[in-house]
């Protein structure tokens, strides 16, 4: 009968315990929760400011870049930076570093990787990212890639 008592005791504890474990898992999602709702709201409100701001394209002159490899390939394209419009005058100043910044990045892109859309998307945010690491003293919201012909 003893030991019934001690296992009885022990079921009860283990219940109890998990419960609440149970309460405070509860507790810390219902936190969580709050957290990202409000950073949620918090970028949806930035990206509501963003689209307030008047954006433009400005164009880089076409290029053309030669890949390494067993078979010599070369690509061509245009490419246009989203910026806002009252940066445009301050971004053409930077064009140079920006083309010879595209001209160093470009050649490292593997040619079938482009073809996908998710490697597209990938040497898209690369090229953002290196564009905006120049020390350009406006951000470049987007980067679009046109007229991309590989030969």
């Amino acid at each position: 009968m003893g030991q019934a008592k001690k296992t009885g005791k022990k079921r009860q504890f283990i219940i109890a315990g998990a419960a609440t474990l149970l309460i405070l898992a509860g507790a810390g999602f219902s936190v969580a929760g709050r957290g990202l709702i409000s950073t949620a709201s918090a970028a949806e409100h930035h990206q509501a400011e963003a689209e307030k701001v008047e954006m433009t394209y400005v164009e880089i002159p076409r290029m053309t870049v030669f890949f390494k490899g067993n078979v010599p390939k070369q690509m061509r394209l245009d490419v246009s930076l989203k910026v806002a419009s009252k940066d445009v005058v301050i971004l053409e100043g930077y064009l140079p570093q920006i083309q010879d910044k595209l001209n160093a990045c470009l050649p490292r892109a593997k040619i079938e990787d482009l073809n996908k859309p998710r490697g597209m998307r990938l040497f898209r945010t690369e090229l953002l990212w290196e564009v905006n690491n120049i020390g350009i003293p406006v951000p470049v919201q987007d980067i679009m890639l046109q007229n991309m012909i590989i030969m």
